[in-house]
């Protein structure tokens, strides 16, 4: 890739309350970004979250501020959970990852529904 000046693209997932997966700390969100973006071949593209609530809040300002520090690129900040479009939006976040809604129906937005039958 190098010799091509091919990158690749390379997101940093960061647990901000969930309990899923992802670096825990914005600290430690930071430090991997640095290395990320220090190495031939890749590209910082995004950090990310799931789901987006409002206790993430602090956890992406910190970033914000790290990244800002540090002089790293941060070109998109990802949140997600169907259901959570306006929350991503109030804690930071510049793009919103959704798409329950696409499986389970109306069941999602009206839980009282029964999914249709094929």
């Amino acid at each position: 890739m190098v010799e091509n000046k091919a990158s690749v693209g390379v997101l940093v997932e960061c647990d901000t309350g969930g309990n899923r997966c992802g670096v825990q700390t914005p600290e430690a969100a930071a430090d991997l970004s640095a290395l990320i973006h220090s190495l031939p071949g890749l590209s910082l593209e995004v950090v990310m979250t799931y789901p987006s609530h409002e206790l993430a809040k602090n956890f992406i300002d910190a970033i914000k501020r790290l990244f800002a520090d540090r002089g790293l690129p941060l070109n998109t900040i990802s949140g997600g959970g169907t259901g959570s479009e306006a929350m991503s939006t109030q804690i930071g976040c510049t793009e919103t990852r959704i798409g329950s809604y696409v499986f389970e129906e109306p069941t999602r937005i009206n839980p009282g529904q029964k999914p249709a039958q094929p």
